[in-house]
Parts: structure tokens; sequence; C-alpha cells
């Protein structure tokens, strides 16, 4: 065999075995593809949990707060259970001490619903989950009378949201 010949021969067997090469490299590439999709996966579904935890770690503080002795009184001083149910008018009963403990009290709540407002921005929850729809556009002015009344913050995003709660149900 010429030395042509052989390097013919030579060029063939590389070619074969670089085919394969390849065809292992490409083999290997969708391994490692599929293991990180699912390894994102598995890190998506962990934040998810992760922020569904801190939102019940708000809620249930905010709940505690509620059957604290003063919260709880002021509640019952003004007829209710939740803040959606607390008549604007009848904040006035309170005393500066006692309107001050339900300011902060309100002002809690209202970050909450902030934040789950930006969670829901964010794809990490469902909005519809947190309440219903009718339930969120009918607590909406009485929340806002509320924050005014008292001289609560509102962020703009809840604000925001607000105003296009009442524009669908306009």
């Amino acid at each position: 065999m010429d030395h042509q010949a052989f390097a013919e021969l030579l060029g063939n067997y590389g070619e074969f075995v670089g085919s394969f090469a390849v065809l292992a490299t490409l083999i290997y590439v969708a391994i490692q593809v599929r293991h990180s999709r699912d390894l994102l996966e598995e890190n998506r579904r962990i934040a998810l949990s992760q922020v569904n935890q801190s939102r019940m770690d708000a809620r249930m503080g905010i709940h505690k707060a509620a059957t604290e002795e003063a919260i709880s009184a002021i509640l019952a001083k003004l007829n209710a259970v939740a803040p959606a149910e607390i008549e604007i008018d009848q904040i006035d009963l309170l005393d500066k001490s006692e309107k001050v403990k339900l300011a902060h009290w309100l002002q809690q709540n209202f970050l909450l619903i902030d934040n789950n407002y930006y969670q829901a921005s964010l794809g990490l929850i469902d909005i519809d989950e947190l309440t219903v729809p009718q339930q969120r556009r009918s607590s909406s002015p009485r929340f806002r009378a509320l924050a005014e009344k008292l001289g609560l913050q509102i962020s703009p995003r809840l604000q925001e949201y607000w105003n296009r709660e009442n524009e669908t149900e306009a």
C-alpha cells in the first residue's frame, strides 16, 4: 500500500470515529440540558414554596396580632372580625391609642396585600387564589377609606390595582 492510500484509509477511519464522537457529544449535551431543565423546575418549585411560606408566615403574624387583647378589643368595639368589616364612621368611637394600634395592624394588612399583588405580577401566585374577585372589588373602597381615615400609606402598586378593580366593576 502506498503512502496516499494509507492516508486515505486513516482519513476514512478518522471520519468514522469522529462521527461517533459527535454523536456521543450530542447525546451528552442532550442529557445535560434535560438535567439542567429538571434542576430549574425543582428550583422553581422550591421558590414558589418559599413564597407561599412567607405569605403564610405574614398572615399568621397578622392573625396573631388580631387575637392579642389590644386588637381583638378594638375589633370587638367596632363590631368587626376582619378589616373588610370595619365601618368607617365607627373609627371615631376609638380613642387615640386604639386608633394607633388599629392603624399599625391595618398597615400590616395592606403591606401583605401589596406584597401579594407584587408576587402575582411576577407570576409567582395566581391573584384569584387570594380572594374571589368580587370580594376584592367590594373591599377596595372600604380599605381606601380606612387608609385615608387613619392616614395610612398605600403603595402606588396597590392604588393602581384598586383603580383597575374599580374600573372593571364600573
